[in-house]
């Protein structure tokens, strides 16, 4: 009985319903994805894995980035529209589309881990 799994449904701190194997202080959703249980609340942590959020492409944003920086595209696609807003109303200045290259060249220079984490969340 020991090596039976019991899988069951949980939410997780962020809301996210999952369903997994309770082992210890674990819960595996899939081989890619962990759960930590936090021992004395019982709250569920995301450990790590592959499993985002959202469902924004890198690849997509750098092309934004590089292509319409200077109106801000890239930024309302991130999810980060006062920026867009603001690129948008300096547009003329040419200065956004500056910024616009420097941050598609620091999104290439990017994990899909980190980019996942910044805006995938």
């Amino acid at each position: 009985m020991e090596n039976q799994k019991n899988w069951d449904a949980y939410t997780n701190e962020a809301g996210e319903k999952c369903i997994g194997f309770v082992s210890k202080n674990q819960i595996t959703i899939s081989p890619n994805v962990r759960y930590e249980i936090e021992l004395n609340t019982g709250k569920i942590l995301r450990l790590g894995g592959n499993k985002t959020v959202g469902n924004k492409s890198k690849l997509l944003a750098i092309l934004l980035a590089l292509f319409l920086g200077g109106l801000g595209v890239h930024k309302f696609y991130l999810g980060e529209n006062k920026n867009g807003f603001i690129y948008l109303l300096f547009c003329w200045t040419y200065i956004p589309a500056l910024f616009g290259l420097f941050e598609a060249i620091s999104m290439i220079g990017m994990s899909t881990e980190k980019f996942n984490e910044k805006f995938n969340q």
